[in-house]
């Protein structure tokens, strides 16, 4: 690409403004060739200007213009990357690629809230994020009508596993049941961790009528049941357990979030431990 080439693609004016924002801006061709970079990217990039020929052939381009250009790149694709057609064909043949401390802050501000609102050991939805899911799972039943479902799992001797092994071993544990449970369950729905031995799904749209909904948590059970009768293998230590596990109904926004898992797990504490 000739820099009388390049100069098509961007007036001065616009270059020179382009050289005072903070952002990295750029443009790249459809092998990934730089066919524009504004100061900001050519400093992450090592380049004082861009090359008059661009001798790299196509599938290595984004590793040319000096060490270390290929992180760069990618780092500018992670954030924002809008396809700009030819004119003349109407066909996306290159790409503007935008990089900026903001979409950078936004991106920490995501990570950060994950963070918040996910439970460290099992890396499921936590009870905060569940309330949130509950809360939004009845505003939508109540609008269609449809039946949802809260199930609790109460894990059975979780502290004597603690005790004994230790919690390396029981967070681990933990984590192998979480992943069991979210195996029984449609892409759908929730598995959340609410406590330090609870688990719970959460499932909208159920059914329309109770007898709907009585068939779904029934068959959601036994699937809950089957995927933890099976020992867990964790090093050499092989460890069953057992759960109480208490599932309800509900539709529309009431009773709150709060009343329905603690009806919920008054139902798991009156049932009987599945079988190890």
């Amino acid at each position: 690409m000739t820099a009388d080439a390049r100069s098509t693609i961007e007036p001065d004016w616009l270059r020179q403004a382009l050289d005072h924002v903070a952002a990295e801006v750029g443009i790249r061709d459809g092998d990934g060739r730089w066919l524009y970079a504004n100061r900001a990217l050519r400093e992450r990039l090592g380049l004082q200007e861009l090359p008059d020929a661009d001798p790299v052939p196509p599938g290595q381009a984004m590793q040319s213009h000096g060490p270390g250009r290929g992180a760069a790149a990618e780092q500018v694709e992670e954030e924002i990357a809008l396809a700009l057609e030819d004119p003349a064909t109407g066909v996306a043949g290159a790409t503007l690629c935008i990089r900026s401390e903001q979409a950078e802050l936004l991106r920490l501000r995501r990570e950060v809230r994950q963070l918040g609102l996910n439970d460290p050991v099992t890396g499921l939805p936590n009870r905060r994020l569940l309330f949130e899911r509950i809360g939004q799972a009845q505003q939508r039943s109540k609008r269609s009508g449809h039946f949802g479902a809260i199930v609790v799992v109460d894990l059975e001797r979780f502290r004597v596993v603690n005790d004994r092994h230790g919690h390396e071993t029981g967070d681990r544990l933990l984590h192998e049941v979480g992943q069991r449970i979210a195996g029984t369950v449609r892409a759908t729905d929730t598995v959340a961790r609410l406590a330090a031995d609870e688990f719970v799904v959460l499932a909208e749209g159920v059914g329309l009528d109770q007898s709907q909904g009585i068939d779904f948590t029934a068959q959601l059970r036994q699937r809950i049941d089957e995927a933890l009768s099976a020992p867990c293998e964790l090093g050499p230590l092989s460890l069953r357990l057992t759960a109480r596990v208490g599932n309800l109904l509900f539709r529309g926004e009431e009773p709150s979030a709060s009343d329905l898992l603690t009806a919920a797990a008054e139902i798991a504490s009156r049932s009987d431990p599945s079988a190890p």
